[in-house]
This record gives C-alpha cells, sequence and structure tokens, in this order.
C-alpha cells in the first residue's frame, strides 16, 4: 500500500475520481497532497497506537564543560577555555591579559580533536574548530565537510540554566509518552532538557510507509483525510458534518482494535477522542 492508495480511499468515499500520484496535475490531486501528511501525523500523535511506538536511548548533546576564560590567570600548555562560546587550547604557557593580544600572538588555538580514518561511537563528543559536536551515526570518519553534511554529527547545546544536561530527540519523534528514569523533562525546539545522565524514552513515531500501519488505522486515516477534503471538494456542509462524524467512530472503533493488540496494558494515555464520548 501506498500514500495515494489511502488518498483514493478518501476520494472514494467522497464520490470523486482517483488519482495517479500526489503530484497529479489536478485539484484533487494537489489537495490530497496539501492535506495527507498533516491528517496522517495528527492521528498518530493523538494516540499511542502499538505500531506507532519506538523506545530509544538519547543521544547526550551536552557541550562539554570547561572553565570561561579570564584575565589576568596562569595557564599552562594543553589548558582548555571557553570564550565567547568558543573553545580554545592553550599553546604557550602564560598569564592572560586581553584574549585577542593573546590569542593574535598564538597563544591560544581553536580546539580540534576530531581526526579523520577513525571510528566514532554513537555519543562521542569531539571539537572542531573549537566547536563542540555529538556523535548521532556511528561510522568511521571521512572528510569532516562530508561527515558534518551527513549529519553523522551535530552541535552539542548548553542548557545554560534549569536543567544540566541537553539530549538529542529522534528525527522521528511526534511525541515523548515516558521516559524510563521517570526524571522531570522539558522539551524546546527538537531538545529534551533534563538532569538526568542518561536518557531512555518511550515515543510516538511519524511512521510513514502505509505497510506499517495497522488496518483499522488506515480505515481511520481514510475517514479522517476524507473529513478534511469534504468540504473543499464537494462544497456540501451536510457531507462534511457527516464524514466527520464517521471519522470520528472510525477513530474509537481503531482506538477499541488498538487496545486488545498491544500485551499488557499501560497507563491510560490521555485521548481528546476517548474524552469526548
Amino acid at each position: 500500500m501506498e500514500s495515494v492508495d489511502i488518498c483514493n480511499q478518501s476520494l472514494i468515499a467522497l464520490g470523486q475520481s482517483t488519482i495517479t500520484t500526489l503530484s497529479d496535475e489536478n485539484e484533487n490531486a494537489r489537495r490530497c497532497n496539501a492535506l495527507y501528511e498533516t491528517v496522517r501525523n495528527d492521528l498518530l500523535c493523538k494516540h499511542p497506537w502499538n505500531f506507532a511506538i519506538k523506545r530509544a536511548t538519547l543521544v547526550d548533546m551536552t557541550t562539554l564543560a570547561v572553565d570561561l576564560w579570564v584575565t589576568d590567570t596562569a595557564y599552562v600548555v594543553d589548558d582548555e577555555v571557553s570564550y565567547l562560546g568558543v573553545h580554545y587550547t592553550c599553546l604557550i604557557a602564560h598569564t592572560s591579559d586581553v584574549f585577542t593580544v593573546d590569542l593574535t600572538a598564538v597563544k591560544w588555538e581553536t580546539t580540534t580533536d576530531w581526526v579523520t580514518a577513525t571510528s566514532y561511537a554513537l555519543g562521542t563528543k569531539i571539537y572542531y574548530s573549537g566547536a563542540c559536536y555529538s556523535c548521532v551515526t556511528v561510522h568511521t570518519s571521512g572528510v569532516w565537510a562530508t561527515d558534518l553534511a551527513a549529519v553523522k554529527w551535530i552541535t552539542t547545546v548548553d542548557p545554560e540554566y534549569d536543567y544540566t544536561y541537553a539530549y538529542r530527540i529522534p528525527t522521528d519523534n511526534l511525541r515523548v509518552l515516558s521516559n524510563e528514569e521517570e526524571e522531570e523533562i522539558k522539551i524546546e525546539g527538537g531538545i529534551l532538557y533534563t538532569d538526568a545522565t542518561s536518557m531512555k524514552v518511550k515515543y510516538i513515531a511519524k511512521i510513514t510507509d502505509p505497510d506499517e500501519f495497522d488496518p483499522a488505522f488506515v480505515t481511520a486515516l481514510v475517514t479522517a483525510l476524507a473529513a478534511a477534503l469534504a468540504l473543499a471538494i464537494t462544497n456540501n456542509r451536510n457531507i462534511t458534518a457527516d464524514m466527520k462524524a464517521e471519522a470520528k467512530e472510525k477513530k474509537i472503533e481503531a482506538l477499541g482494535v488498538d487496545a486488545q493488540g498491544g500485551g499488557t496494558p499501560d497507563e491510560p494515555e490521555c485521548d481528546d477522542w476517548i474524552n469526548v464520548r
């Protein structure tokens, strides 16, 4: 099954002609293309469907802690400091003066410990040109720019206040449901902040392959998409209202099926569709 097949079932439910692809040059294809992912993700996000739940150990992306550079301080070779967010390594033992003067005198260099042709494990932290990075893909390093463009490394984050650690949210995450440590967490800008020294989470994943959907979810998605398309396609508020009511019923049916297929029940998740019944 493909996304276009789901769209076609929605169009058929509205008495419309089917399409060949979502890139077809006609209004129905353009409408389906505009709404399909939004409706799918909304449906996925609002309930912890068994097929969409994943678990992951998150990559720590907290910037390595080093002392801030200060003037009139004795530094020795290999001391590391941070100045205006950039990390530096001491090259010459000295007592600091004005940082720009010391830098011009080559008493400091931007810290770089990344090397090519090296095996890096998930979560490894390195410096490159004074910036700190976390490894998010197990790999053997090649050319830095190429590896960075391939998202094998991500820039680390300084939580600054409230929390101690920052963790990378999985790229397919729609909603974090819980964490194994049962620690307080805060998710902002795609980053999970916490005081926990490690973080394992259960989350709802953005499943894009329709072959991974449960059959009942497919039916719920077909009717939800039809309800979203109905007014624009039919210009009939009665049909639209009927389709919305059917979409609600099909989702409730899908929730019932999902509840029977997940093993030992988890603690119930809040679900607006259930609460309004």
